[in-house]
């Protein structure tokens, strides 16, 4: 273990079929390989989807659901997860070795991640996902890119309502400060407004719980 101690993470991840026998899973050295992974990624090692994924690597006890299908103990199938998860999730895959692809299934044409272990695992040196084809890779580019694009003009919508929007008692914009609404009266105002004006029930706006607008609004 000395060796090992001496010799850096990313050349024992590198050459893990030279070291995997020397290296017990769930020991602190074992951990400290994968948390120098997340560093490297930026990877949340508390994200449920790195714990699944890692127990598919280390062959440990994964629990099914309608979400979580274990074909085999090399491969694990994802249903029901939404576009920018699944996206998420490929990016992980090719972090930590594992290969995957989406398929179109059923009537619904319901999109699902399968993803597998591969027999010669290595860490992020994995020999490159075989089901990651150029037309694969074409098509998620081209998702990406109208994702993307769908996601500034959402945020070009938001500002632009933002500032469209104003408080109904000093005339502030939403742009320069938080506004509030309530079901117990009409009108959105600023925390100062809450406090100066008085609704028809002869009390302050503050006296009655309010929620500030949130970005649903703005959409």
């Amino acid at each position: 273990m000395q060796t090992l101690i001496e010799t850096s993470s990313e050349v024992v991840r590198k050459n893990w079929n030279e070291y995997k026998n020397d290296v017990q899973i769930d020991t602190t050295y074992y951990n400290m390989l994968w948390e120098e992974l997340y560093k490297k990624f930026n990877i949340d090692g508390e994200e449920k989807f790195i714990k699944l994924l890692r127990n598919l690597i280390e062959r440990k006890n994964i629990k099914t659901s309608n979400t979580v299908v274990l074909e085999n103990e090399t491969t694990l199938i994802l249903k029901n997860i939404d576009t920018c998860k699944r996206r998420t999730i490929h990016d992980l895959c090719d972090h930590i070795g594992l290969h995957h692809v989406s398929k179109t299934l059923g009537k619904h044409k319901q999109r699902v991640l399968y993803i597998y272990l591969p027999t010669d695992w290595c860490w992020e040196f994995t020999k490159e996902n075989i089901y990651d084809n150029e037309q694969l890779k074409e098509e998620r580019k081209k998702k990406e890119e109208e994702y993307k694009k769908r996601k500034e003009q959402k945020r070009e919508r938001r500002e632009k309502r933002k500032k469209e929007t104003f408080c109904d008692g000093c005339g502030i914009c939403a742009f320069d400060t938080m506004l509030f609404m309530s079901i117990h009266f009409n009108g959105i105002y600023c925390e100062n407004c809450l406090e100066t004006e008085i609704g028809e029930d002869g009390y302050e706006l503050s006296a009655h719980k309010c929620e500030p607008i949130d970005n649903c609004y703005y959409n």
